[in-house]
């Protein structure tokens, strides 16, 4: 019994550890934080009078006089805001995610009080809420890094209680309530994947083929979503014409192109970049246009003639009701109010969250995040950096740029998360400073009117920010687990990996090597991409021949120097994966 005795003081403290998390309660003090960067990245409506804003930068929740147009209160809440939801007439849900936590708030008389905090898998992004008539209010939380969907009901009034985790193929960015309250859409932040997470404990149903970058229902399904040609060449009119991007609106079956019209109904594809959130105002649908920091507006699906409302930057999150909507600007901290009195004149007021804000300089990193998610940098506006490395990640999918100089030889798409670690750039390594890098990617591959030194500077000081993917199955604490990496790492060693993917921090090379692939024009020289993460991928080499880490060494004999056993494969992958 002795020898049990350490495991079982050690569930105790973990046990009232976690019970003394839920159970703490306290009262939030109002704060005025001035000049102070926020960026608002989710929103609900408390009531006629007040929104809810959730705060990335911050980690604040704002309540907005939606009348006024000014901060009613402010409340730090914690590190990094993700999401907000609300769970009650006077609850309501933030997720936190720096500290990857589910805070469970309630708002009563001006008074924030925080009544529990529950751990939830890391990065969480999203978070949905629902009245489940067997358990009462219920809460859905989507991680990014970790592919989870983690489900919560709340024990007695002050405790929050997981029900549940379901594991996903993918990363998920946001969760929408679907035909049933407990199986909520999850759409990927990263390659358009969706999925229909049916309830806890049960696995993830994909749904059909759809790729959206965001999904609203109105008594049939609306979704948003943007088409790469990964044939078509990045030329300057397969550009700016919308043949390599085209972004659409899909209501059921049938599919609008996200284009402004003349009076002479000819359709021009300009600013349309990176469609995000879907709102509905009486019949009429809305639909930001992130990279164009515009809203697009029919006052019907008969509308003709679409609007373009100009909101703040990065509009992203857009909530409405029968008389207004509220579009929050990311980048630029504002908050816009689209009325309509006129179904059709709606009229638009932007302001800033704190007027403080009205002279705060930017810094280089923060210049360089605008220029990253502006349509002005492409031609015709059709598509910006973010279109292809979404959130500085990728797409998974293949662009026939002139990154190797030559058109017909379509390349995977690289993260751009931690590339500030990497040796060389482009697949054949021709770019020595990543500053070289950005300025071919804007001349030659998005075809920017104007290019700048100091903007191109800028844009690389924001890439410096981005940290390295997290990898897919960071080494447990299982010491089973721990051994199969170890063991994983002397077969990279062996079989000679270390000399192109160098360990332990860039895990890429200064040179170019011949990996016996060749392009369509003959190029098997190639410089190795970093695989930090290599794990999430779901293709892999230059053309995404290969279909997973397996079929790399088993189908494909990648470098290495004889078949592999069995155990050493499973090692390797592990390996990678840690990664």
């Amino acid at each position: 019994m002795s020898r049990f005795r350490p495991m079982l003081i050690g569930v105790l403290i973990l046990a009232a550890a976690l019970s003394f998390a839920n159970a703490a309660e306290k009262e939030l003090p109002p704060m005025k934080l001035g000049v102070v960067r926020r960026e608002p990245v989710a929103a609900i409506f408390w009531n006629d009078k007040l929104a809810v804003i959730a705060c990335a930068k911050s980690g604040t929740l704002i309540f907005w006089n939606i009348e006024r147009g000014e901060i009613e209160q402010e409340f730090q809440v914690g590190r990094g805001l993700r999401g907000v939801a609300r769970f009650d007439d006077e609850q309501l849900l933030a997720i936190d995610d720096k500290s990857h936590e589910l805070i469970l708030l309630k708002y009563v008389d001006r008074k924030l009080t925080e009544l529990a905090r529950a751990a939830v898998p890391a990065y969480p992004v999203s978070v949905i809420a629902w009245e489940d008539f067997n358990v009462g209010p219920t809460a859905a939380v989507a991680s990014l890094w970790s592919r989870q969907v983690s489900y919560w009901s709340r024990a007695g009034r002050r405790e929050l209680s997981q029900r549940g985790i379901v594991e996903l193929s993918f990363e998920p960015r946001q969760l929408i309530p679907y035909l049933t309250d407990d199986s909520p859409i999850a759409l990927a932040a990263f390659g358009g994947r969706s999925a229909v997470v049916q309830s806890p404990l049960k696995r993830a149903a994909a749904l059909g083929n759809a790729e959206f970058s965001s999904i609203a229902f109105r008594r049939r399904l609306y979704g948003t979503r943007q088409n790469l040609d990964q044939k078509l060449p990045l030329t300057f009119d397969y550009v700016s014409q919308g043949s390599i991007m085209q972004n659409e609106l899909l209501v059921g079956l049938r599919q609008i192109p996200l284009a402004r019209e003349d009076s002479c109904g000819i359709t021009h594809n300009d600013q349309n970049a990176d469609p995000a959130g879907i709102a509905f105002v009486n019949d009429g649908i809305l639909v930001c246009l992130a990279g164009a920091d515009q809203v697009w507006y029919r006052s019907s699906l008969d509308d003709e003639h679409p609007q373009r409302i100009p909101v703040g930057k990065r509009p992203r999150t857009i909530i409405s009701n029968d008389k207004l909507a509220f579009v929050l600007g990311e980048l630029d901290d504002t908050i816009s109010l689209i009325e309509f009195k006129d179904p059709e004149r709606p009229t638009v007021t932007t302001k800033l969250l704190d007027p403080a804000l009205e002279n705060r300089e930017l810094s280089p990193a923060e210049r360089g995040e605008r220029l990253f998610f502006s349509a002005k940098m492409s031609a015709g506006g059709m598509m910006t950096c973010n279109t292809c490395h979404p959130d500085g990640h990728t797409n998974g999918l293949l662009a026939d740029t002139l990154g190797d100089n030559t058109h017909g030889t379509p390349k995977r798409v690289l993260t751009l998360r931690g590339t500030r670690l990497t040796d060389l750039w482009s697949w054949n390594g021709e770019m020595k400073t990543l500053q070289d890098n950005v300025h071919k990617s804007l001349r030659e591959t998005m075809h920017a009117p104007e290019i700048k030194p100091a903007d191109v500077d800028d844009i690389v000081s924001f890439l410096h920010t981005l940290p390295p993917v997290p990898p897919l199955k960071p080494v447990a604490l299982d010491a089973a687990d721990r051994a199969s990496v170890a063991r994983g790492e002397k077969v990279f060693a062996r079989e000679g990996c270390v000399n192109c993917h160098v360990p332990p921090l860039t895990f890429t090379s200064h040179g170019v090597f011949d990996v016996g692939l060749a392009d369509e024009k003959k190029l098997k020289k190639f410089n190795p991409p970093s695989l930090r993460g290599v794990g999430r991928l779901k293709k892999l080499f230059h053309d995404n021949r290969a279909d997973s880490l397996r079929d790399v060494f088993v189908n494909f004999g990648h470098q290495l120097n004889g078949p592999l056993s069995e155990a050493d494969l499973t090692d390797l992958i592990r390996y990678l994966e840690s990664l």
